[in-house]
This record gives C-alpha cells, structure tokens and sequence, in this order.
C-alpha cells in the first residue's frame, strides 16, 4: 500500500518551534508521520518561514530558524516544487516541468533544499550572505539572501540579479549534478 502524502503548515511549524505543541507530543507526532506518511516540504510553507527571518533583527534569527528546523525536520523528505509546477505536473501530466533559472539547471526541488539547508546552516544572516560550508564539500560555500521574500515573494529563479553567486555556486556543487 503507498502511505499518503503529508505537509506541515506554516503555524504547526511556528507552534511546534515555539512549545506550544509539547516536545513530548510533538516527539510522537514526527512519529506517527514517519511510520504513516511520505512528508513532503510545501514550497509556500518554506516561503512563509523564509519571510519570517528576511523580516527579523539578526539577534533573533537563530530563534526565528527555529521553525524551519521543524518543517526540515529529521528523517526522509520529498520537497514539492512551486505550486504552479505542481499544477502542470498534477493535472496536466506534464512530468517534466520546472522553473528554470538563466543558465541553471536545476529543478525546483533541488533549490529548495539547496535554499533550506544554506538558511538553517548559516549561525547569522551576514554568515548566510557572506557564504557557508556545504555539507557535501567544506571546501565549497553556498550562500543565500532571504530577502526577496520580505516584499516580493519572488524565489531565486525570478531574481537572478540577486542569485549570481548562488548560480555560480550551485554550477560548481558536484553533488547537485548540474
């Protein structure tokens, strides 16, 4: 039998961040998901987070991360791509669509995560815009500017002014098959 599909929205994620939903039970609740449902990491939900940290003060963004470690979570994931390429995908058939960005190759769910892990790697906002470690070759950095989320909404593909350097990154991360 396949598991059903499941995502988290933005306000479990807060609230689970926050205590309002007990450590305990949010313990078996992560549970009960692993067992029972293939997770997925809605594109909007990961936007509304990324809003909050481009708004934030930097003394506040290691704890305004928070949420996103919740919806990043432990354990196996698949991330949606954005919602109008879920449509084309979904109701149209058409498996192979997907944003691209200039010269980049990569589909929506691979920066998405390239986006999520960068942001919850990075101690500070001037960390993440100055560069990190990647997790799959310290001698690579990866860097990333929530910003554009603060006013636009706009992801790194329709701001590619902004994303040189993670398109230049991104070229040269072999783990990323680009």
């Amino acid at each position: 039998m396949i598991r059903p599909k499941l995502f988290l929205d933005t306000n479990i994620c807060i609230n689970a961040a926050n205590g309002n939903i007990p450590a305990y039970e949010w313990r078996r609740v992560r549970k009960h998901i692993g067992g029972n449902f293939r997770y997925q990491i809605s594109f909007v939900t990961m936007k509304e987070l990324f809003g909050k940290l481009a708004r934030c003060a930097d003394k506040y963004f290691e704890e305004n991360k928070k949420p996103l470690n919740i919806l990043f979570g432990p354990g196996r994931r698949q991330f949606l791509p954005y919602p109008s390429v879920f449509a084309l995908r979904t109701v149209l058939g058409l498996g192979s669509v997907s944003r691209k960005s200039g010269d980049l190759n990569v589909g929506d769910e691979e920066l998405a995560e390239f986006e999520i892990t960068a942001v919850i790697d990075a101690r500070t906002k001037a960390q993440l815009k100055a560069g990190i470690p990647s997790r799959n070759d310290s001698k690579r950095i990866k860097t990333f500017g929530c910003g554009y989320f603060r006013t636009t909404g706009r992801t790194a593909s329709q701001n590619p002014k902004q994303f040189d350097t993670v398109t230049a990154l991104l070229k040269a991360d072999r783990s990323l098959n680009v």
